[in-house]
């Protein structure tokens, strides 16, 4: 009895030692994903940074300039929660022919807040606007997603001759229960503390957007099935951008919730191209029929396959 008591311990050690030995292969193999993630990309070789003083602070801002462009300049503008960085692939790609410039809108990013206790869409559109002049551009096309379509849709109402095409990826029109509900319920606790908990809890708010709309319904009915985890590398990056605008994140998020997107669009009339949500708002807009991609967590061909898109309606 107790040679079988033995032989079948000695089998479950070496069961365990197999699993361990296995497990230490698995942690000590190259992990391609990884390595590829941290390897120089074209956005982080080709796309440079800047800042720009404007009357209310400055504006960090990432671009390309190819060394001569018969095309006009595009602005591009980020959506909720991050910074320009997010755009930073885009900024490579079409910025082999024509200067681009994405910049981290007021309170987001690396740009200062606004002084405005409560900023409106209109306060960021003025404050683009103000960028713009800095850069010396008159006339431009405008890039917007998200918050940043809001805000591209205000700057080409206020100042229509500084922009020439619009395109909105997913300018968002959200029916009123909902806007109630993401202004009570949607920011996470912004709350810093000596133990560091913030970063564990944005980190959380970063990750669980990607598996749940809104993240914090964690539900069946409301998981993102069509949208795969990005790599760890992006959220960090990711988590790093929005702990940088927490001072002013929630105004930000305000602006927009309360921003009157249906009756925004519905005033346009210059050349755009939007995605569905917003199409049958504005007169005579292209439908961007792709679905909204975050650049920096797409392959290449995804990136250039969009690029490629926003070419063809700009250039025609």
């Amino acid at each position: 009895m107790r040679n079988t008591e033995t032989s079948a311990l000695t089998a479950s050690r070496r069961e365990l030692l197999g699993l361990g030995l296995a497990l230490g292969s698995l942690l000590s193999a190259p992990r391609a994903n990884g390595a590829a993630a941290d390897q120089p990309t074209l956005a982080s070789t080709s796309v440079l940074r800047g800042f720009l003083t404007i009357g209310p602070g400055q504006i960090h801002f990432r671009y390309r300039k190819p060394a001569r462009s018969a095309h006009q300049p595009l602005l591009m503008l980020h959506g909720f929660p991050s910074s320009a960085w997010i755009l930073e692939p885009y900024v490579a790609a079409l910025g082999k022919d024509r200067d681009v410039f994405a910049f981290d809108l007021m309170g987001m990013g690396d740009s200062t807040g606004l002084p405005q206790p409560e900023p409106t869409i209109a306060d960021l559109a003025s404050a683009v606007a103000d960028g713009l002049e800095a850069l010396g551009i008159d006339e431009c096309d405008v890039y917007g997603t998200l918050t940043g379509a809001r805000v591209a849709t205000e700057l080409a109402l206020i100042q229509p001759q500084r922009v020439r095409k619009l395109i909105l990826d997913e300018p968002g029109v959200q029916p009123p229960e909902e806007i109630a509900e993401f202004l009570e319920h949607y920011m996470p606790s912004l709350a810093i503390d000596q133990e560091g908990s913030q970063f564990a809890r944005i980190f959380t708010f970063c990750r669980d957007a990607y598996i749940w709309f809104p993240w914090y319904r964690r539900t069946v009915e409301t998981q993102r099935n069509w949208v795969d985890l990005p790599s760890a590398r992006v959220l960090h990056l990711k988590t790093m951008e929005i702990l940088k605008s927490m001072d002013h994140i929630t105004g930000v998020f305000e602006a927009s919730e309360k921003y009157p997107v249906a009756e925004k669009l519905a005033q346009l009339t210059l050349p755009t191209l939007v995605t569905e949500d917003g199409h049958p708002l504005i007169s005579g807009a292209e439908l961007l029929e792709l679905p909204r991609i975050e650049a920096v967590s797409a392959t290449d061909q995804a990136v250039n396959r969009h690029a490629d898109r926003f070419r063809r309606f700009l250039d025609t």
